[in-house]
């Protein structure tokens, strides 16, 4: 029982237009910044990388390399992290397949439902009950 409350809970926020704005706030904002750190992250790392072959012979070229190296790698972590992290609120609270938000907001699970018990106990011979509904 408190499994189908919590599900319908959640499935009934989807049908909100908040979770509709925080969809489309992630689509296009928050993964396209995303996806550009985690870019200058990888230009970062292979200049390190660049600048540490090439600067082989000096020991302080080696040593900028690898400081490039660690931090674009670093950068590189952390744009996965924060994709990650944000995936799993979004797929927490239901919110990352849009399909469903439309589908959702024009027939919730509750009506669906009814409908389903409606149908069954007209079939089976309860008529009168049905004008509850």
């Amino acid at each position: 029982m408190i499994k189908s409350f919590s599900s319908d809970f959640m499935i009934l926020a989807n049908t909100l237009p908040i979770a509709r704005y925080i969809y489309r706030i992630n689509e296009q904002i928050l993964n396209p910044i995303i996806m550009v750190l985690f870019a200058v992250a990888l230009i970062v790392f292979i200049w390190g990388l660049i600048s540490f072959i090439q600067g082989a012979s000096s020991p302080d070229a080696r040593k900028t390399g690898q400081k490039h190296l660690l931090w674009g790698l670093v950068g590189m972590v952390i744009m996965l992290s924060v994709y990650g992290i944000i995936s799993m609120l979004l797929s927490t609270f239901n919110i990352d397949e849009p399909d469903m938000l439309n589908h959702r907001h024009q027939n919730p699970p509750f009506v669906a439902e009814a409908v389903f018990y409606r149908q069954n106990l007209s079939d089976s011979g309860c008529g009168p009950v049905l004008d509850r509904f």
